[in-house]
């Protein structure tokens, strides 16, 4: 599919074939209303894009509750996966995340920007 487009288009072909789950996360950022993520468990890897692709988060405080990419801290993220999966404010508040694959719980994500407000759930 890809090789049968034009040359000048197979970037896009392959882009929209590939990372659809960036484009969902791009519609999230982009909805025009504000959408929000209760963590109250683990969520990694997409579930963690997920949580990063809205505009407020809400993580229970637990040490069992985490937010983090695993995909990158396991080599497994390709080149041209990383910038569109995330934006510009994902880069800029998860960058323990993105970059060096951190696991985050309760304190440490909201200190790192990534987590809006903390509750507790007993």
């Amino acid at each position: 599919m890809i090789m049968a487009a034009p040359a000048e288009t197979r970037d896009r072909v392959a882009f929209d074939h590939f990372f659809s789950l960036s484009q969902a996360l791009r519609g999230i950022e982009r909805r025009g209303k504000p959408v929000a993520a209760s963590i109250a468990g683990l969520a990694l890897g997409g579930g963690g894009e997920l949580a990063l692709a809205t505009h407020h988060r809400v993580m229970v405080d637990d040490p069992k509750v985490a937010l983090a990419c695993r995909n990158l801290s396991s080599g497994c993220c390709r080149e041209a996966e990383e910038p569109a999966a995330a934006a510009p404010d994902r880069n800029r508040k998860g960058l323990p995340i993105l970059l060096e694959g951190a696991r985050l719980t309760g304190r440490p994500a909201v200190a790192a920007g990534v987590i809006d407000q903390l509750v507790c759930c007993r």
